[in-house]
């Protein structure tokens, strides 16, 4: 998890458990069973789905990196290909 979404889940787990735990000094200031539950939730899909981020982060990396090899193969190969025709033209057209 990055930094950013370590600290929040985090952040919002401990508030969820002390927030459960003082329950009853709480909700007399508007707290509920209910929001507590979807603090927890959100904590957890969050942390859920930055791990699936982690996970994507690596496929892109891995399949940028193969496109860039690609991308200076096919550099590479235009090259070599530009050079020849341009050779080739000049010799053409110093004999025509």
């Amino acid at each position: 998890m990055s930094k950013v979404y370590t600290e929040k889940v985090a952040k919002a787990q401990s508030l969820a458990e002390g927030l459960k735990r003082n329950f009853e000094r709480v909700k007399d200031f508007g707290i509920t069973d209910e929001q507590i539950a979807k603090l927890i939730e959100l904590a957890n899909e969050t942390a859920v789905m930055s791990d699936e981020l982690d996970g994507l982060r690596e496929v892109v990396k891995v399949k940028a990196s193969a496109a860039n090899a690609k991308l200076t193969e096919l550099t590479d190969c235009l090259r070599d290909a530009k050079q020849v025709v341009k050779i080739n033209f000049e010799q053409y057209s110093s004999i025509v």
